[in-house]
């Protein structure tokens, strides 16, 4: 903590995957192309709303055993050598960085206190021993169908109402059902493998999010997908490193 109180603007940016590697625990369509001509022109907008922040820092979802290659990209993006990819890592993250003359961009993303399918495996035989096979569903049915661009909505709108508050309470809602309730009694095998993949993995992201943070002068701006957000937001609004910065009053009118 900085001995005088100050705190480095922290800016928490929740994103769809532009790639849409179907990887999510709530599957996404294809919300926009961002390699159409409008994708591009929807993308600049973005990224000089972003550039207004003035980071000088920017953090994205990236293994840290891929940082080395990520930085490889970077190298070769400003080398004019490198085709940008639909990933927001590199339509958001690079292009931000290159405007702004950073080094690059640094990778965040971690495995929970457990990764292997074993946990799971056992929670799904647990269910299953107890009568409460129904709750291995995700708990999408409370999410609805998820939302495409409608009409004449921009990307920076979508982002804005990705971003609000009632839509990051809403995206907690699947981690809250489902598995998260498997158990009875003094028995909670649900939550505890909830709180081993999911809660370990975004505390060890923020920790990483404070790595990247070498002193409060430092903008720190984080890419990620927005499902991490709930959590993310509760840990800036507690910490004696940073001072969280809206997305509303960056992308906003």
């Amino acid at each position: 903590m900085d001995p005088d109180g100050r705190r480095a603007p922290l800016l928490l940016l929740g994103v769809f995957h532009f790639a849409n590697p179907g990887l999510d625990a709530v599957k996404h369509p294809n919300l926009l192309d961002v390699l159409s001509p409008a994708g591009q022109e929807q993308i600049a907008e973005v990224v000089d709303r972003l550039c207004g922040f003035r980071p000088t820092k920017v953090g994205v979802e990236c293994m840290p055993e891929h940082g080395g290659a990520v930085r490889d990209q970077y190298a070769q993006y400003l080398a004019g050598a490198f085709e940008l990819t639909r990933n927001e890592i590199h339509q958001l993250g690079f292009r931000v960085a290159q405007r702004l003359g950073l080094p690059g961009v640094g990778p965040l993303d971690a495995r929970g206190a457990i990764w292997s399918r074993g946990p799971w495996a056992e929670l799904e035989a647990y269910a299953r021993a107890h009568g409460q096979a129904h709750l291995l569903e995700t708990g999408e049915r409370y999410l609805g169908a998820p939302e495409p661009i409608a009409g004449s909505e921009t990307l920076r709108e979508r982002l804005l109402r990705m971003n609000a508050p009632e839509a990051v309470r809403d995206g907690h809602r699947v981690y809250l059902d489902g598995p998260f309730r498997i158990g009875s009694g003094d028995e909670y095998p649900g939550v505890d493998v909830i709180t081993d993949w999911w809660y370990s993995r975004n505390l060890r992201i923020f920790a990483n999010i404070q790595r990247l943070t070498a002193s409060p002068d430092d903008r720190v701006l984080v890419i990620i997908g927005a499902g991490h957000l709930p959590i993310l937001r509760h840990c800036a609004e507690c910490s004696p490193d940073h001072e969280l910065v809206e997305v509303a009053d960056v992308l906003g009118a």
